[in-house]
């Protein structure tokens, strides 16, 4: 089943039933899969997943931009991250060996803060 849906700026709807998988495709890949839900990989192995190559990130913000978030990873670091992109800066990192990082990217131990 092939669907092509164009939004000309009016509000519309899609109603489909019986279908096992939907794919949507701006800028890369995304599938809703048995009730989970894929955006960069076809597996949706959890309800939510987040799969690139290189930078995984969901983004939270207000509208108007003043508290903007990024949370995932980025880079070969190997580490989860929650980034300020209003103000450009990592606040919290997770190493892969569970070593916390508030107000630093390099924890040295179980809890490392910088800044206060």
């Amino acid at each position: 089943m092939v669907l092509q849906f164009i939004n000309y700026g009016k509000q519309n709807n899609i109603f489909l039933t019986n279908v096992k998988k939907i794919q949507f495709r701006a800028n890369g890949d995304s599938y809703f899969v048995g009730g989970n839900v894929s955006v960069g990989d076809t597996t949706a192995e959890r309800k939510f997943n987040v799969i690139d190559a290189t930078d995984a990130w969901i983004r939270i913000n207000a509208t108007n931009y003043t508290s903007d978030w990024l949370i995932g990873t980025a880079g070969s670091d190997n580490k989860f991250k929650i980034y300020s992109q209003s103000a450009g800066l990592t606040r919290l990192a997770i190493d892969s060996i569970g070593r916390v990082g508030i107000g630093t990217t390099s924890p040295d131990e179980k809890l490392t803060v910088n800044g206060i």
